[in-house]
């Protein structure tokens, strides 16, 4: 057991894990024409030390990730941090990202206010990649607290929580913030939110050109690099570059710059810091002590920028190359200084000896019977969050000063979009080997609310009386897959993902089927009373072919006409959207059950239909331009709207109803497949 001095001593050096580069004023940027011409180049030194650093990376891939998680997670130094300012200043939308954030503010001068008063106390800022938003609400308790007289304007980017071809887990699905400031999101001219996109980042631009530049650019992106944990700085990588293309664009002279990197082993990070170094007046790393201790994750402090004019001819070479995959390095090695390269292989290897040391003591602790010392790990935790109290002093912000507000915020606490990554790296391995039938049963039994799923005994019936639908056409880039949906959890969405995937390949796979349609309609009658329309839970359709098929069918429609939908899958805005215009239009709307069909929806009694007609027709002139523009309809109705509707909770039981009925149905007809089989094998013996 450590006595309290070498506690004392732990704790402290959480709290100088930094690193100047010095000489700035000495370095120049090479000629714009000597940029991306030479051939890739390595620093043998940094290389050595990520064959090192991945060797004590690469131990645990064995470990299960959620064990690994929690085992950390009570071995966090500073894990009393973010407890103590929830208990004693409820800042809003407190997250480990709000307490790097003020701690950054804190020990630099990343927001100056000799800029805020030379600019007559106006503020602006431009946050990339920023969600779920906490630098935005950690800023302004800081600007509220320090400098309350400013005015203070915000834009922020970042993957459209809102788009479903954007891949859950390349996002953050906490939206709390984003769905009540919307107006202050920017998601890029193709509404993915995808920085790396040319496109985005022009009409990026184009608001600036208006607004005027920022003093402060911050930009917090990351990509998963679940899939391949070795090569996490080449994969983030591109993103780092647009991320500080994006940001000297708007920025303006003596601005500051926040970016978050990992390593600096190869050329792409070596040249891109060395851009900055150039471009700013200093440059400091930063690992916050409340960053993850076992990660790569650093942030770069880049203070007084030297003005876009100053490095104008450069940047219209970076933007050339923007979005595009370019082997080739920004620099050759022989422009940059060997002060320089001294200095980040100094940086890199500071960094990497903290995150090893952390990793190798973990494991020790983990495979240790006795590894977890519970009286030295709380004494650290409440030194480390002593010290950062008082090194980083907040004061508690009125409500009513916060962006949105705490109230607000947590009125909306939803667990429909919570992942937990419970496998180890080697199991990840093992699932890309499955085929997608294997897969999906795979899934299926790592979900147990699925398996406990309570069946929906009885049909529910919505009257939309007073209801007005908000009718706003949101377009955006197509996508051919459905990889995100905020009407279900991120699990059930994969389900339908490998679902999708099965059915395209195994044609007999059709639900609702043609059969059990035709009985429950006869059944019921149903082609006496509606006119039916037929989609399949098992295809993915494209939204402009939707809208196509709703055009089609409501041109045919009378006052006081039924209309019956089966296998229509609410996943998509647009889907959920349609159901709410229509039911703007009809009395009542049902929607049913059932073991055979799956679930269908019953609009009864057609009261008017000029609304609907005129908002379909628009709907139409639209796709006929977006088709050749490669642009689709995503919704027609605001999710705020949908967000705040009575029926919202039920359609996220109605996928999840759906998922397991699929799954059902794929089950028996693989046991079928496998009795046949069995079959055979009998007779030939």
């Amino acid at each position: 057991m450590e006595n309290f001095s070498e506690m004392r001593e732990t704790a402290e050096k959480m709290f100088y894990k930094s690193f100047t580069i010095e000489g700035n004023q000495y370095y120049k940027l090479p000629l714009p024409e000597s940029m991306f011409v030479k051939k890739p180049w390595i620093i043998e030194e940094l290389q050595n030390l990520k064959t090192l650093l991945n060797e004590v990376k690469s131990k645990l891939n064995c470990y299960p990730l959620s064990k690994w998680h929690k085992h950390t997670t009570n071995r966090n130094k500073a894990k009393d941090i973010e407890w103590r300012l929830r208990k004693e200043y409820d800042p809003e939308l407190l997250t480990q990202a709000w307490c790097k954030f003020h701690e950054i503010i804190s020990k630099y001068p990343l927001i100056s206010k000799d800029l805020i008063i030379e600019n007559n106390y106006e503020f602006s800022s431009l946050h990339l990649c920023e969600a779920p938003g906490a630098f935005i609400t950690c800023l302004n308790h800081w600007l509220k607290t320090n400098l309350l007289a400013t005015r203070w304007n915000w834009l922020a980017t970042t993957l459209n929580p809102y788009y479903e071809g954007n891949k859950h887990c390349n996002m953050i699905s906490d939206d709390r913030l984003i769905r009540r400031t919307l107006d202050n999101w920017f998601f890029g001219e193709d509404y993915t939110g995808n920085l790396l996109s040319c496109e985005n980042l022009e009409a990026l631009l184009k608001i600036y050109e208006s607004k005027g530049k920022v003093s402060v650019v911050t930009a917090d992106g990351s990509i998963n690099c679940t899939n391949d944990p070795s090569e996490q700085e080449l994969i983030v990588s591109p993103l780092h570059y647009c991320e500080v293309v994006a940001a000297l664009h708007v920025l303006q002279t003596k601005g500051n710059f926040l970016l978050k990197i990992f390593t600096i082993f190869e050329h792409q990070s070596i040249c891109l810091i060395y851009f900055l170094s150039c471009s700013f007046q200093t440059i400091h790393f930063y690992k916050p002590v409340t960053s993850k201790e076992g990660n790569s994750e650093v942030y770069v402090i880049c203070l007084g920028f030297k003005g876009f004019e100053f490095i104008l001819p450069h940047l219209k070479i970076l933007k050339q190359q923007y979005g595009k995959t370019c082997s080739l390095p920004m620099f050759d090695k022989k422009d940059i200084p060997e002060h320089f390269i001294k200095q980040v292989i100094s940086c890199a290897s500071l960094f990497k000896k903290f995150q090893c040391e952390v990793i190798e003591n973990n494991i020790k602790a983990y495979e240790s019977n006795t590894g977890l010392n519970y009286y030295s790990i709380k004494t650290i935790a409440r030194i480390v969050a002593d010290k950062y109290m008082i090194n980083f002093p907040i004061t508690k912000l009125h409500e009513a000063l916060q962006v949105v507000g705490n109230t607000e915020l947590k009125k909306w606490k939803s667990l429909f979009w919570v992942t937990q990554i419970t496998e180890s790296y080697n199991e990840i391995l093992y699932k890309r080997s499955l085929s997608p039938i294997k897969l999906l049963f795979y899934q299926a039994e790592k979900i147990p609310k699925l398996s406990n799923f309570d069946t929906i005994s009885e049909n529910l019936n919505f009257s939309f009386k007073g209801f007005h639908c908000n009718f706003i056409i949101k377009e955006g880039k197509q996508f051919t897959n459905i990889l995100s949906s905020r009407f279900c959890t991120v699990q059930v969405a994969e389900i339908f993902e490998i679902l999708f995937k099965i059915a395209n390949e195994e044609k007999e796979i059709v639900l609702p089927n043609a059969k059990s349609l035709s009985r429950f309609v006869n059944e019921m009658q149903l082609d006496k009373q509606y006119k039916l329309v037929y989609f399949e839970f098992t295809k993915m359709y494209a939204n402009n072919d939707v809208m196509s098929k709703l055009i089609n069918i409501f041109c045919t429609l009378n006052v006081g006409d039924n209309l019956a939908f089966f296998g229509f899958l609410l996943l998509t805005q647009l889907n959920v959207g349609i159901v709410f215009l229509l039911s703007d239009t009809f009395e009542d709307v049902e929607f049913g059950v059932n073991e055979q069909i799956g679930f269908y929806i019953l609009f009864k009694n057609l009261t008017k239909n000029d609304y609907v007609l005129k908002n379909i027709q628009d709907i139409k002139e639209k796709l006929q331009v977006m088709d050749i523009k490669n642009k689709t309809v995503l919704s027609i109705v605001p999710i705020t709207q949908i967000y705040d509707s009575e029926i919202y909770e039920y359609i996220e039981k109605i996928n999840t109803w759906i998922a397991k009925f699929c799954i059902d149905y794929i089950a028996s007809l693989n046991n079928k497949l496998f009795e046949c089989t069995e079959a055979e094998v009998v007779n030939t013996q």
